[in-house]
């Protein structure tokens, strides 16, 4: 993660005048980029891609995609409990991310689509990142109807 960093997140935790400027600033310069990156163009999941707060209960590769199920009743106020990445290549993933929650998230351009960094947290702060083409929804197995 370039902003939203292990140490960003534990002085997120501090409520200090301080703390909060450099939480603040560090969101500004993220949705900056963001911005500069995608402009009027955002990705074509992004619109649904709001999962804080939600229970990560599996991760699993299945062929060339990469999926992420999400307890539907914690966090999203989506219908998803399964997010595939398609055609998706691991960069980091730390060891123990299924039961935590995903706290926060960047999305770059990447060669062959979207990088993807997720920080999750339970009982301490882990990283997830990969490079996908694009992003589906799925609830009970189904697609899932976000209109």
């Amino acid at each position: 993660m370039k902003y939203l960093t292990k140490e960003w997140y534990k002085t997120m935790q501090d409520s200090a005048p301080e703390s909060r400027k450099i939480v603040k600033s560090t969101l500004e310069a993220y949705w900056s980029e963001y911005n500069k990156n995608f402009g009027e163009n955002p990705p074509p999941f992004e619109e649904y891609f709001d999962f804080h707060d939600s229970k990560i209960t599996n991760l699993e590769k299945a062929g060339n995609d990469f999926i992420i199920e999400i307890d539907p009743d914690e966090g999203s106020e989506f219908d998803i409990d399964k997010i595939v990445f398609k055609n998706a290549r691991l960069i980091e993933c730390e060891e123990g991310i299924a039961g935590t929650y995903w706290i926060y998230d960047e999305l770059y351009p990447a060669e062959h689509g979207f990088e993807i960094h997720i920080l999750t947290e339970r009982s301490d702060v882990k990283y997830l990142t990969l490079e996908c083409e694009n992003v589906e929804y799925y609830y009970n197995a189904e697609p899932a109807e976000l209109e």
